[in-house]
């Protein structure tokens, strides 16, 4: 029973790691999309599928699966909905990223997802409409799953992190290799 209170308290400790991302970075999703003109470009791509159904892609080879869901929360929330999709994806990289550090014992894990939470690049990106983060999250998550055995789940996941961003194959083929190895 001592050992189940610990775990919790534990827990409580890296939720509140969480807590501190959400609450830093909530302010800034209310200063509109970013400065990043890629992402006008990814609404109008949206906006431009579905009144002509001819899909044009923001970037070449495509973002579909990252146009998509900016083009859905934008039209549910704006710019503060996509936003908050960032901050979202954000909060799910640090808590996997929390995940995996406790798996594989790494010492100081919350301190260095602090360091993660207050990188520049970071948090610039779980405040704006960005790709990256979409990116990384769902490659991520797919790599918690094959640490869970979920490898169909997994393989869908990493597929939606591809399809956000082409070049986070490269991740992904890592995080594969890493499991064929270990």
């Amino acid at each position: 029973q001592v050992k189940e209170i610990i775990n919790y308290i534990k827990q409580k400790k890296d939720l509140h790691v969480g807590l501190l991302a959400a609450g830093i970075y909530f302010p800034f999703l209310f200063l509109g999309y970013g400065s990043d003109y890629d992402t006008y470009r990814v609404l109008w791509v949206g906006r431009n599928f579905v009144e002509t159904l001819d899909y044009v892609p923001s970037r070449v080879p495509g973002f579909f699966v990252f146009e998509t869901i900016t083009y859905s929360l934008d039209n549910i929330g704006g710019s503060f909905l996509t936003n908050f999709g960032s901050l979202c994806m954000s909060l799910v990289i640090i808590s996997i990223f929390m995940f995996i550090c406790k798996r594989y014992e790494i010492p100081n894990y919350r301190f260095l997802a602090i360091i993660l939470m207050v990188h520049p690049y970071f948090l610039v990106n779980s405040t704006c409409t960005m790709d990256y983060l979409f990116a990384l999250g769902f490659t991520l998550i797919g790599f918690w799953l094959l640490l869970k055995g979920k490898f169909y789940l997994a393989g869908f996941a990493m597929a939606l992190g591809i399809g956000s961003r082409l070049t986070i194959a490269v991740v992904a083929g890592l995080l594969l290799l890493w499991m064929f190895i270990f």
